[in-house]
């Protein structure tokens, strides 16, 4: 069984900066493509095949044991939605990070180095995951949660019931009840939104670099188009 999940892209504001005069050895660049994609965008069309279909944006995966012992995983998506996928976590997160170019054993972190177990992981500039406790396991099962924090939600984290537990609210989604103390999953969580703002830096500057007109003027004018 193969699960499909579709990319989305965080977009942010870059300055345009294109030259007035272009040298004798550069090639003029046509504007009509780049007119087109803003006249597009700016009615709403085709978002979907532009930057791919929104609806499989994950907001977390938590490993859950079924009635009859075997271990699955629930998903969550922005648009509210909450599937039960029958396997387990390592395979879901080997599958994604396939999907998304990535090996799933060598995922690095922004700064060049390769991330550790629990360490925050970012497969894209839509998903930066934060590693949180969500059950007690049998064996040597998955224990830890993925919460991704590149979401249009805030996470709110309050005390659980019992003594290093906590609940996290996010969205309409009921209360997810985790198994570390309130002020380490917050730590957790920020952990995460620190890699993956050091993740987008470094990728619009290296965007900046390709001083590619049309480059800029699609992240600009997405980014125009999803605040109004």
């Amino acid at each position: 069984m193969l699960i499909c999940f579709h990319r989305t892209r965080v977009h942010c504001i870059v300055e345009r900066n294109v030259p007035d005069q272009i040298g004798e050895d550069s090639m003029a660049i046509d504007d009509k493509p780049t007119d087109l994609m803003a006249a597009r965008l700016s009615k709403g069309e085709d978002l979907d095949l532009i930057y791919t279909n929104p609806k499989n944006h994950i907001v977390c995966f938590i490993p859950t044991y079924q009635p009859s012992g075997g271990d699955s995983t629930k998903c969550y998506f922005v648009d509210g939605r909450e599937e039960m996928v029958h396997l387990p976590m390592r395979t879901i997160t080997r599958e994604l990070a396939m999907q998304e170019g990535l090996r799933p054993n060598y995922i690095m972190t922004s700064d060049g180095r390769r991330s550790s177990y629990t360490a925050p992981k970012t497969y894209g500039p839509h998903l930066t995951f934060a590693h949180i406790k969500c059950r007690r396991p049998i064996g040597k099962d998955v224990v830890y949660g993925l919460f991704n924090v590149a979401i249009p939600y805030e996470y709110i984290v309050t005390e659980g019931s019992e003594p290093d537990t906590s609940y996290i609210h996010v969205a309409d989604f009921a209360p997810i009840l985790v198994y570390q103390s309130p002020r380490h999953v917050k730590h957790k969580l920020n952990e995460a939104m620190l890699e993956h703002c050091n993740y987008v830096r470094k990728m619009l500057a290296r965007i900046k670099l390709s001083q590619n007109p049309q480059v800029v003027a699609e992240l600009f004018i997405a980014w125009r188009d999803l605040t109004r």
